[in-house]
C-alpha cells in the first residue's frame, strides 16, 4: 500500500502503474517502473518529477 495526495493506492494499482509503465516504455524485461523512469530521466529529480506527471497520465486513463 502506498499513499499519494493523502489517498491510499493499492498495491494492484501499482502493479497495473508497473504494466502501464513498461508498454508506454517498450520495455520487455523485468524492471521496476522506478528503474524505467530513471533510466529515463535525467537524473533523481527529473525521475521524481517525471513519476509525478506518468502517474497523473495513468490515473486519468484509468480513471483513478
Amino acid at each position: 500500500m502506498a499513499f499519494y495526495n493523502s489517498i491510499v493506492i493499492q498495491d494492484d494499482c501499482m502493479g497495473e502503474f508497473q504494466k502501464w509503465i513498461a508498454a508506454k516504455y517498450q520495455v520487455t524485461t523485468t524492471h521496476s517502473w522506478a528503474s524505467i523512469i530513471l533510466f529515463y530521466s535525467h537524473d533523481e529529480c527529473d525521475a521524481l518529477n517525471r513519476f509525478f506527471e506518468l502517474f497523473e497520465e495513468f490515473k486519468l486513463e484509468y480513471k483513478l
